[in-house]
């Protein structure tokens, strides 16, 4: 009888451990994802700024007032614009594979 609730105690303790360790990795992942929501919100905005002066670029060389170095700068900025999409798509397939091996570590 006493090795009986002894391994009903261990049991529980098992038990207990097991969602104590669920809260915390659900609390790394959950800082995980708002981490990342963040990074997100602050590329859109730099996408939004990069955008903005590009449609300004656009505006000045269909002006015709445009010379060599205004349409070097246009040139210019859409190629970072290229870089800075790639940069985020690398990004943010970088943090999905991140999180998906997570998952897969956690047994989920």
């Amino acid at each position: 009888m006493a090795e009986s609730t002894a391994k009903i105690a261990e049991a529980e303790t098992q038990k207990a451990k097991a969602a104590q360790l669920n809260v915390q990795l659900k609390s790394k992942i959950e800082f995980q994802k708002n981490k990342l929501a963040l990074h997100k919100q602050q590329s859109d905005n730099e996408i939004a700024a990069l955008k903005q002066e590009l449609e300004e670029a656009k505006i000045i060389v269909d002006s015709g007032e445009g010379n060599k170095e205004i349409v070097f700068k246009y040139t210019e900025l859409k190629e970072k614009m290229k870089l800075e999409r790639e940069r985020i798509a690398a990004q943010a397939k970088a943090a999905e594979d991140n999180n998906d091996n997570k998952e897969d570590d956690n047994g989920e």
